[in-house]
């Protein structure tokens, strides 16, 4: 009896060699370079090399374009802001500023004139001339308040001096003022509001009429 069980015991180790050698191997799978292989590279025969970059992107006319623009845009910042709105303020500023044209205005002369032999000897007198300039100031004040949006501080004092027939009408007119004043536009203005002024009328020759007024 021992001895069928000592046979049967070989008989079965040697069935349990023979099927470990006979066995079909197993199927192990491999990890390229043992995964040693970090960010950025890649396994070459076994080898980690770093990996080739990728070409970049081929930028179509139009994103050139966009990029462009943003880069102009930045470069200018802060100050590119400003010149702007200061172009902004200046159009807005000659829009809101009236043009008077005075080119159709003489200008005075001391030039004889001629004389109506028929005429009288009447002038203007002080007390009329004070009065016209009564009369005027208002529309001076409206002249120095349209040239004062530019923002300058207008100041000094403005002689005028007209040429004015019998029949009251300025025929010539001449203004002179500080530099500030006739910089600001307001000449123009001034001669005009003269000029369109009915002075009264009197029975004599043509005569220089000297109107002045002070700006503070």
């Amino acid at each position: 009896m021992g001895k069928v069980v000592t046979g049967a015991l070989l008989a079965s180790l040697a069935w349990g060699a023979a099927w470990w050698l006979l066995r079909p191997p197993e199927v192990v799978e491999s990890v390229p370079c043992d995964d040693r292989c970090g960010e950025g590279t890649e396994c070459v025969d076994e080898v980690c090399l770093v990996a080739a970059a990728e070409p970049p992107e081929e930028e179509t006319p139009k994103s050139k374009r966009k990029r462009k623009r943003r880069r102009r845009k930045g470069t200018q910042g802060n100050a590119g802001d400003e010149a702007d709105a200061a172009v902004e303020d200046g159009e807005a500023e000659a829009a809101a500023k009236p043009i008077v044209d005075d080119s159709h205005i003489p200008q005075f002369s001391n030039a004889p004139q001629a004389l109506d032999m028929n005429g009288g000897s009447e002038r203007l007198t002080d007390s009329q001339v004070s009065a016209a300039v009564r009369k005027l100031t208002p529309k001076f004040q409206r002249c120095i308040g349209d040239a004062s949006t530019g923002g300058a501080e207008l100041r000094g004092k403005v002689k005028i001096t007209a040429r004015v027939v019998g029949s009251g009408k300025a025929t010539q007119v001449s203004a002179t003022a500080p530099a500030v004043i006739r910089d600001s536009g307001a000449i123009p203005c001034i001669r005009k509001a003269v000029y369109d002024h009915r002075f009264p009328s009197y029975d004599g020759p043509s005569m220089g009429v000297d109107l002045t007024f002070e700006v503070d």
